[in-house]
């Protein structure tokens, strides 16, 4: 295979040389493979007892929508605990899961029902473990090496997303649909072994938070953050258009090529295929073309592809363009992927992960749907057209809302003023903390510290506070002072340490230097 090059020097393959992101790379792509040859198994199986476009399309909401409901909250988890006693968790319960569905599948008591109902669980344990699995890469790898490394899992995915269908098809022709949950079962099993000889993980930063405010503290993070809100809003606007592709190309094959479970999964499998050829150019092109051309581009080809799709009858036509697919695909989700990691800082990576996939599934789940329903009331091929025009749309729109090139944020040096002082004994209380920090402003300099200070808003909540105000004093107008509130004693002590980037200690810099005197912070602690 070509040795890609991106910048730097590094090959696609450099993070690979890393044995514990070698182990569990590997331990995902034998996972992968098994969920998509049980994709397979499942969509046919809906496929040959009902025939209903509808039916068949909730698949991909029943995997899905357990991901909108509970990725965020399993960001938050991820942020709070081992990650890996957590993995190994959901690992162990999505292969309990699996045999199950088997076992029901090869007696004959699966029903169409029971299928969607096995499928929701199975995304509740992948919902419950995604963020975990990707907030892990920085831990494994170096900084320098994270966004191959990222390209790498994408690749992983969509490798087993190529011989994963192919090898689905065979089972189901062979043996019936039934194997392929077992199969499924067996790869969650290699994923478990991967994770408990894994015995290294650099020591967390982040101390313990209540659950409600580290879900408040997730989403204000991503909200106030507009880089990774771009990322968010893209990621949605994608995946809602696209998710067609997935969730109607059995039904395509089954009416309009008339293939049989073989052939879809040959059909499937060339979309693999492309992203694993995209994987490979796309490490080159990262570096030479800028993102949003990139990205504006594979949402162009998409939308003319899979037109195409759904006009063409003829079998090696669609096999070729759905490997374009597949590049494009990947093209666009790896790159969101691998700028939200990347943006994301340590502390509150994985809930922002969360955050983001939500919006990537909350897509997929709700055009599942639609695109289903749209199908089973005119045509597959109308709802692919339809599909491929509200691809343009979102790609015309998010063209006035550009994604900067990712940097990860850096830790700025410790600010001396914005050590607080305690009204009480703040290691006796548990409950939400008043913040006030006084600033006497030289003379002549008030215009530019009240715009300075409008920076701060933001700043302040993505560092997890809320209920933020500033004004001057009444009885002296250089007088201001800044009041907002955190969710802990905690959270007041970080905010100095791992949740301080160098743009905040930048800004706050600026601000004292604008001041006659170091800014007085006053902190006050409220029992619950």
């Amino acid at each position: 295979m070509p040795q890609s090059q991106p910048a730097g020097g590094h090959s696609l393959w450099e993070p690979l040389r890393q044995p514990i992101f070698r182990m569990l790379w590997t331990a995902q792509f034998v996972s992968d493979i098994g969920t998509w040859a049980q994709t397979v198994g499942a969509q046919w199986f809906l496929v040959s007892a009902s025939g209903s476009a509808a039916l068949v399309a909730l698949v991909q909401t029943a995997t899905s929508l357990p991901i909108v409901l509970l990725a965020l909250p399993a960001g938050v988890v991820a942020d709070l605990v081992d990650r890996r006693r957590l993995l190994i968790f959901w690992q162990s319960a999505l292969f309990v899961i699996a045999a199950v569905l088997c076992v029901a599948a090869l007696t004959g008591w699966l029903t169409p029902l029971g299928l969607l109902s096995a499928t929701f669980l199975i995304g509740v344990g992948v919902a419950a473990s995604t963020p975990a699995w990707q907030s892990v890469q920085p831990d494994v790898v170096s900084l320098e090496l994270l966004p191959t490394a990222t390209t790498l899992s994408s690749a992983s995915i969509n490798i087993g997303r190529s011989a994963g269908p192919a090898i689905g098809g065979l089972v189901v022709a062979l043996a019936g649909p039934g194997w392929t949950f077992g199969l499924n079962a067996v790869s969650y099993l290699a994923v478990v072994t991967a994770l408990v000889r894994w015995r290294t993980l650099r020591p967390r930063e982040v101390g313990r938070e209540r659950f409600g405010a580290a879900i408040r503290t997730g989403v204000n993070h991503v909200r106030h953050s507009p880089p990774v809100r771009r990322i968010v809003l893209r990621a949605a606007m994608w995946t809602f258009p696209g998710s067609a592709v997935w969730a109607l190309l059995p039904i395509l094959c089954y009416r309009q090529l008339h293939l049989g479970s073989a052939g879809y999964g040959i059909v499937l499998a060339s979309l693999g295929i492309g992203a694993i050829i995209g994987a490979f150019v796309l490490a080159p092109l990262r570096h030479r073309i800028p993102i949003n051309r990139l990205l504006a581009g594979a949402g162009v080809v998409f939308s003319v592809v899979i037109v195409g799709v759904s006009l063409i009858r003829v079998l090696w036509v669609v096999l070729v363009l759905m490997t374009v697919a597949g590049a494009c695909w990947i093209a666009t989700l790896s790159t969101v992927n691998a700028a939200a990691v990347i943006t994301l800082p340590r502390w509150v990576r994985a809930r922002g992960l969360g955050v983001l996939w939500v919006a990537l599934q909350g897509g997929t789940a709700l055009g599942a749907v639609v695109w289903g329903t749209l199908a089973q009331h005119t045509s597959a091929p109308s709802a692919f057209i339809a599909a491929a025009a509200g691809t343009l749309l979102a790609t015309a729109t998010l063209g006035r809302w550009g994604l900067a090139r990712p940097i990860a944020p850096q830790l700025g040096v410790p600010i001396p003023w914005l050590s607080p002082q305690w009204a009480g004994k703040p290691q006796q209380l548990e409950g939400p903390v008043d913040v006030m920090i006084k600033y006497s402003v030289l003379p002549g300099e008030v215009e530019s510290f009240t715009f300075a200070l409008r920076g701060t808003r933001s700043s302040r909540l993505r560092g997890g506070a809320n209920r933020w105000s500033v004004g001057a004093r009444d009885d002296d107008p250089a007088a201001f002072v800044e009041h907002y509130r955190m969710a802990s004693v905690r959270d007041v002590e970080q905010l100095n340490g791992v949740r301080l980037s160098v743009q905040d200690a930048e800004l706050l810099t600026g601000l004292a230097s604008l001041c006659q005197a170091p800014p007085l912070m006053t902190c006050t602690v409220w029992p619950d």
